[in-house]
């Protein structure tokens, strides 16, 4: 059983206990991307969400923007956005949003603030996407009068306009391993202890939704 954890990105104990009852009872099962559980029983392929957004942060900070915003529900991810933001003593939380706020809800509250941010990191690039046409349709241009960043670099990401500034989340690689690690479990093998938990990188790829503030 491959199961992929959802949109939160951590199970609640509740959920793999009936995951561990399933290994258990010698059904195998690997788990892709769950942040919080796996490397005892139950194999776990992930990314490092918490420095995808850290790393998505810190280039924000670093072409100079200072006002950044963040939307998403992922814990893991505002910690990575929190660490940045606290290492270079900025604010954030006029503009953070940890809930499931609509995108047109945190546009309304853009347009409605004296001081607005200079750049936005979305939990994803659907998210990103979303908050890009929502601005320009309120004359606010990206990334001229704010920059966006995403995170996944979905196929869509290259080829939006402006082309989206992401971070890679290796799906593609991530899905190879979990079904390598599968098909071992079912033929009999044991996993290696070492590799009970794989890490994948992530990669910052710079496109043009964002940009270097002026000084």
């Amino acid at each position: 059983t491959l199961f992929r954890s959802s949109s939160h990105e951590e199970l609640t104990e509740k959920n793999y206990k009936k995951l561990e009852e399933l290994a258990k009872n010698y059904i195998p099962v690997v788990n892709i991307n769950c942040q919080n559980y796996g490397g005892n029983l139950i194999p776990v392929i992930k990314t490092d969400l918490m420095d995808a957004a850290y790393c998505a942060t810190s280039y924000l900070i670093e072409l100079g923007h200072k006002k950044i915003g963040f939307c998403s529900h992922s814990s893991i991810r505002f910690k990575g956005y929190q660490k940045a933001m606290e290492e270079h003593g900025l604010p954030y939380d006029e503009f953070t949003y940890l809930s499931f706020k609509s995108v047109q809800d945190i546009v309304e509250d853009i347009i409605k603030a004296g001081d607005k941010p200079t750049a936005f990191l979305s939990y994803n690039d659907q998210t990103a996407i979303r908050l890009i046409q929502l601005l320009e349709n309120e004359g606010i241009k990206v990334p001229q009068n704010i920059s966006i960043c995403g995170i996944d670099n979905i196929q869509l990401a290259q080829y939006y306009n402006p082309s989206l500034t992401t971070v890679d989340i290796p799906k593609v690689e991530m899905g190879k391993k979990a079904v390598e690690m599968l098909i071992e479990l079912i033929e009999g093998s044991n996993i290696k202890e070492d590799t009970m938990e794989i890490v994948f990188p992530t990669k910052l790829v710079k496109r043009k939704s964002t940009i270097r503030m002026m000084k």
